[in-house]
């Protein structure tokens, strides 16, 4: 049973089961996978038979570790579910996502509090580095958000702060920011050992060596890689969901114009977003895109026109194709 705990060390399990991660992305050829497996073996192998002193862990470190371990165990299962199951709808997603993000921050605030000091001096500018970055980070994703929103759907800047689809966007912002700030913040915190040595009494606190490193840092990057490449491939329907949820509280399925109520006949899943009194946009649906046009109330029949919002490179690529058929029917004509 010695020979058998020295065998399958935190570090060890760890590099097995990302293997076992690995295996279930798409885009990883089985080869690797078990080359990998192989190498890891043989030095499970080799260190079961080389004599070393055994090194015993605090409590703390050692309720890190089995965060480590659980948060690589649910990452496992993550890819599982979303690269070799149908479950692949972005509530899942979205859920998956959350529930590996939180276990990571957990991961890291397990860690933190494994080599912070009786003052807390290391968790304390942590806090602090939060608190400031979230001002200017809240501020800036907020700002951005408006700017993108006032494009996107050709609406004066100011009617945009107080819309849920401004919300979503800045959320979508804020949450890339602290993503790569808090893995960066996290790594600083692991290879750091001037920060370490600060925190902690080295009177009474030995800090343990690679084994426990392994074991609790590998994890958290694992989890950063793979996360982002779930996020980068399944980014369109997240976002398309988050906008079509946002624009069921922002926009109606019918509007006003000629002193009644309408909607879009050829379009009945149109929704339309009030703007100004006889202005709105109409948001219709168009295969896995939302298509925005200008809805203007007049006096006329069918009381109302439709015209697409369109940006400079689709004018000029419009007027290009205009050109090459005018080029075209003249050379066809002679």
């Amino acid at each position: 049973m010695k020979k058998l705990s020295r065998l399958f060390t935190p570090g060890l399990v760890q590099s097995f089961l990302t293997c076992l991660t690995l295996s279930c992305w798409p885009y990883i050829e089985p080869p690797v996978t078990i080359f990998s497996l192989m190498f890891i073996f043989c030095v499970a192998i080799i260190r079961a038979k080389i004599p070393n002193k055994k090194t015993i862990l605090q409590k703390k470190l050692k309720q890190t570790q089995a965060l480590a371990l659980f948060s690589s165990i649910t990452l496992m299962f993550t890819c599982f579910i979303l690269f070799k199951t149908e479950y692949r709808e972005p509530f899942y997603i979205i859920i998956l996502i959350i529930t590996t993000t939180t276990l990571s921050i957990l991961l890291v605030l397990s860690h933190i509090a494994s080599i912070d000091n009786e003052e807390k001096t290391l968790f304390s500018y942590t806090k602090t580095t939060i608190k400031y970055t979230w001002i200017i980070t809240s501020l800036g994703a907020y700002h951005m958000a408006r700017a993108n929103v006032s494009i996107i759907f050709d609406i004066p800047f100011d009617s945009t702060n107080n819309r849920p689809i401004t919300f979503f966007f800045a959320f979508v912002y804020i949450f890339w920011v602290y993503y790569t700030l808090y893995y960066l913040l996290s790594i600083f915190i692991f290879f750091s050992p001037d920060l370490i040595d600060f925190s902690r009494n080295k009177g009474t606190e030995p800090y343990p060596g690679t084994g426990y490193h392994l074991s609790v840092l590998l994890p958290s990057v694992f989890m950063y890689v793979t996360l982002s490449n779930i996020l980068e491939i399944n980014m369109t329907n997240i976002l398309k969901t988050g906008t079509n949820f946002t624009l069921s509280y922002d926009a109606r399925d019918s509007f006003f114009c000629h002193n009644r109520y309408m909607f879009l006949t050829e379009h009945p899943d149109a929704r339309f977003m009030f703007i100004s009194e006889g202005s709105y946009r109409a948001l219709i649906p168009h295969k896995d895109d939302i298509n925005v046009f200008r809805l203007t109330c007049s006096d006329k029949e069918p009381f109302y026109s439709l015209n697409g919002v369109v940006d400079k490179d689709s004018l000029i690529l419009t007027a290009i194709k205009e050109r090459a058929n005018i080029l075209i029917n003249d050379l066809y004509l002679k």
